[in-house]
């Protein structure tokens, strides 16, 4: 190796370590964060294998965070298993708790960035693979989202590797590449529908590169993908006979604007693009943004081939990606994390190919006001959403439920709604609560036998007042708990 490569190799061990130590910041926090809240049944998934366990809920993902039985349980079918199966296997080893929870995700999305870098080498510089992950790694989608336990996180890794051996295998086919590649197919279509997306989009530009064998061998790999894809719905269909059904009715309201909500009004096509922009300049920063557009034609003059289809296809996966799971992509800031890897290639390539430019006199000065103000983004975007995972209040009112008697009958009842609140509430305390119900319906069924704890947070809901002083006041530091008569 010349010095430049160890250099160069000693800068991505570097940004990696980075990476991990932004990943692991509140990796035990509880889950009250943004997307973290409502995203708690992944720990109530991995939890209800222990409570119920293998024989009762066979492998399939059960999201009820609040006591169940086989006729209650809430089967999630939507998405493949290993959103849960991955922490399961995790929390053996550390034990049963939220950084356990977290740990696996962490690693898959560091081991992304590692398989980033691969993959840009294989198609320009390793100048450009290692700002590609640099810029990757300094994204708040990649930093916060990666921690957080969800498909896209496990399928980026999926992704990126399997079109680093893509790469490769175009070069030289040799039947451990294949095998390889049959394998990640295999493991994005029980892992996350995004991955599928990305094999099927990076097939196509083998397609259009490959000689004639291996155009026979990508075929196979997408009959394979389908297999796959089947046995996956055998697979949830003999668990739960209403897994196809549940999945098909998904798809119903594909345009809807509020996820979980068929009923809602559709989104424009201009809603939709704007709000895909957003989520993605505000989670990928400004500067990388900026980079990238400025980064692209230079890029396109600095590509071969190969580079350019590939990247073709890195864009159009997202593309794919986001017009199908239309509900989905349109509610969820996170799904944009499929753009990041892109991104960071352009932008990578505004700062390698601009910074030798003749022109770079006046393009030095930019490229350096975009990393900084990139870096700026980042952190000061970070500090925000971890931020948001503090939440005292809540802790009083999970504390005050817990230290109710174990064995009472009591239906905990309160004015409070949404998941972000209502999730953590009910995996904390392991108890039901009725969301949405005013106090004096409370009060009601109180009267008529129910024994009834209500949790009123007031400074959540301003408009909340008791109607009555027919109670016994249980105090929970920002909360209270009304014991009513």
């Amino acid at each position: 190796m010349t010095k430049a490569q160890v250099q160069r190799l000693f800068l991505l061990v570097v940004v990696l370590i980075g990476l991990w130590g932004v990943l692991i910041i509140r990796l035990d926090a509880r889950w009250y964060g943004v997307q973290e809240a409502p995203r708690v049944w992944v720990a109530a998934g991995v939890r209800n294998y222990d409570l119920y366990g293998l024989d009762t809920t066979g492998l399939m993902v059960i999201r009820n965070a609040d006591p169940a039985t086989p006729d209650t349980f809430e089967y999630y079918t939507h998405h493949p298993p290993l959103i849960i199966w991955l922490p399961a296997l995790v929390t053996r080893f550390t034990g049963y708790n939220e950084l356990g929870v977290r740990y696996g995700f962490a690693v898959a999305t560091l081991l992304s960035g590692v398989a980033l870098y691969l993959f840009v080498r294989r198609l320009f510089t390793e100048k450009v693979a290692l700002w590609s992950t640099f810029l990757y790694a300094l994204t708040p989608m990649i930093a916060y989202y990666g921690r957080v336990p969800g498909h896209d996180q496990i399928g980026m890794f999926i992704i990126l590797l399997f079109g680093a051996i893509m790469v490769n295998w175009l070069k030289q086919p040799t039947r451990h590449r294949l095998i390889a590649l049959m394998f990640l197919t295999i493991c994005a279509v029980w892992t996350a529908w995004t991955a599928v997306f990305f094999v099927g989009c990076l097939g196509l530009g083998a397609m259009w590169l490959g000689n004639r064998a291996q155009k026979i061998s990508v075929i196979g790999l997408g009959v394979l993908s389908i297999v796959a894809f089947l046995m996956l719905m055998i697979f949830y269909q003999l668990q739960w006979d209403g897994s196809i059904d549940s999945i098909l009715d998904a798809f119903v309201w594909r345009s809807s604007n509020a996820i979980d909500d068929p009923g809602t009004a559709s989104f424009t096509v201009f809603e939709f693009i704007f709000t895909t922009l957003v989520h993605s300049v505000i989670l990928g920063t400004v500067g990388l943004f900026l980079m990238a557009v400025i980064g692209a034609p230079m890029l396109y003059r600095n590509s071969t081939q190969t580079a350019k289809v590939m990247l073709v296809a890195l864009f159009m996966g997202f593309l794919s990606y986001q017009l199908v799971f239309r509900n989905a992509s349109f509610v969820h800031d996170y799904y944009k994390i499929t753009l990041m890897p892109a991104l960071a290639v352009l932008g990578a390539g505004c700062v390698v190919y601009g910074w030798q430019s003749s022109r770079r006199q006046i393009i030095r000065p930019l490229i350096v006001s975009f990393v900084v103000m990139a870096i700026v983004h980042s952190a000061g975007l970070l500090y925000f959403l971890h931020r948001t995972g503090n939440r005292p209040w809540l802790d009083d009112a999970i504390s005050a439920v817990n230290d109710l008697p174990e064995n009472e009958n009591i239906q905990l009842m309160t004015h409070l709604t949404g998941k972000d609140n209502l999730m953590p509430l009910r995996f904390y305390t392991y108890r039901a609560v009725d969301e949405g119900i005013p106090f004096g319906e409370a009060q009601e069924r109180a009267q008529n036998g129910e024994s009834v704890v209500y949790i009123a947070c007031p400074e959540q809901d301003e408009t909340f007042v008791p109607v009555t002083d027919d109670y016994e006041l249980i105090e929970a530091g920002e909360c209270q708990l009304y014991r009513l008569n």
